[in-house]
């Protein structure tokens, strides 16, 4: 008797394992079709390569936008961002859908200058092109408080890959 309670268990114990087994394929299956965003992490160089930014007197001191870097730190399809020698201080928290990428960076507080509108946020949209090395990205900056300055096209490429992790 106590031989049948023994096979008993480690039947009970290998059907178990075998249904648990049955249930991961078709999560495997399902996993296959999963991406990968692309990478961001690393610092960036930027270029406006045209369009018409917020006049510099409608911006707060030591704010430039022409071209600097970006600093990307980055976690799945989520990733913060600084401005580095743009906009001092201007970071934020966006997401990657695909290959493209949205984000909102607030900007330093100025005084409202007479005559130009208070440029308080950044819109910045990019699109990643994954297959050029080094990486490289295109978009758009826009200021939404500011009517007159419509949207500018940019360009980045990537300077630093992060390390490789061992």
């Amino acid at each position: 008797m106590e031989l049948f309670f023994r096979h008993r268990k480690f039947l009970g114990a290998y059907v178990s394992l075998v249904m648990m087994l049955l249930a991961l394929g078709p999560i495997l299956r399902r996993g296959r079709a999963l991406k990968a965003p692309p990478s961001l992490n690393g610092a960036w160089k930027f270029e406006v390569t045209n369009g018409q930014l917020p006049e510099p007197g409608c911006l707060a001191a030591g704010t430039e936008l022409r071209r600097g870097t970006m600093n990307f730190s980055q976690s799945g399809n989520s990733f913060s961002l600084l401005l580095g020698g743009v906009a001092p201080g201007a970071a934020s928290m966006g997401v990657i859908e695909g290959h493209q990428l949205r984000v909102s960076l607030p900007l330093p507080p100025k005084d409202h200058a007479p005559g130009c509108n208070e440029v308080q946020r950044l819109e910045l949209e990019a699109w990643i092109d994954s297959d050029s090395e080094p990486r490289s990205m295109t978009g758009t900056l826009s200021a939404r408080e500011c009517s007159a300055c419509g949207s500018s096209q940019f360009h980045a490429v990537r300077t630093v890959a992060p390390a490789a992790q061992e």
